[in-house]
């Protein structure tokens, strides 16, 4: 009976369930052709079991009648061996992944209660507050909603746990971070705990008039852009239509006037 051992990509939980599913249905058919092959075994047995009641004397031309009976029996015993080696074979496949699964689930749990626990020492760190409702999950959800500054600690928070448990080494980029209205000594907290990270940073800010933008020039943990010169819509302006068009008339391509 031919057999290959089939190989898996074992990294979903519905990847696994299909590969345990697959195993069990090739279970289930190897024992159907094995109980097929006993009985052809005992039907076999019982015919020459049968033969030496009637007569206890053979001739040459009686054992070579029997012959391919015999040959018939002895590779129908090889097959069942062959079957039954594929079975503890396959026996062995589900352990072993059954093993690992339970290290997936084992590990997975372990990353989460460090990702967990990680944002929650940050939000402490900034809040300045340990008896706030500890985070739980890693996403909000309609019945767990944070508004203003607490808003805002909790994506700080979580962002500084994903890149401190995960250590990806990608840019941070926090959008607003003082748009809750986050307070000095808070803002202060969560530059110090993001300028430990090795990673690049971009944090944006509108700076109040009455605040000046001095606020973070001379703030060595930044470094402060001024976009307040800034042309809004400077490269759209209608000035630069004719050698734009003149430009894409090189790569082809017409544009209507």
């Amino acid at each position: 009976m031919p057999s290959s051992e089939p190989l898996f990509d074992v990294t979903t939980p519905n990847m696994r369930t299909q590969i345990i599913n697959s195993l069990k249905e090739r279970i289930e058919s190897i024992n159907f052709d094995l109980e097929n092959n006993e009985r052809k075994l005992r039907e076999a047995q019982q015919r020459l079991g049968d033969l030496l009641s009637k007569n206890d004397d053979f001739s040459l031309t009686d054992l070579v009648a029997c012959k391919d009976m015999f040959l018939d029996v002895k590779e129908i015993d090889r097959e069942i061996q062959d079957a039954q080696q594929e079975i503890n074979e396959i026996d062995n496949m589900l352990r072993i992944k059954k093993g690992l699964t339970n290290k997936l689930k084992e590990r997975r749990h372990e990353f989460y209660e460090d990702l967990i626990s990680e944002m929650n020492h940050v939000r402490q760190m900034i809040s300045g507050n340990n008896q706030s409702i500890p985070y739980t999950t890693l996403f909000s959800t309609s019945t767990n909603v944070f508004s203003g500054s607490d808003e805002t600690i909790y994506f700080a928070s979580r962002e500084y746990a994903l890149s401190k448990v995960l250590d990806h080494g990608m840019p941070l980029l926090i959008d607003s971070f003082r748009e809750e209205d986050l307070s000095t000594i808070r803002e202060n907290r969560m530059l110090d705990l993001f300028a430990e990270l090795p990673n690049q940073m971009i944090l944006t800010t509108t700076v109040k008039h009455e605040e000046g933008k001095e606020k973070y020039e001379s703030d060595k943990r930044v470094h402060a852009i001024d976009y307040s010169n800034h042309e809004v819509e400077k490269i759209l302006n209608s000035s630069y239509n004719e050698s734009f068009i003149a430009k894409v008339r090189e790569f082809g391509i017409a544009l209507p006037q």
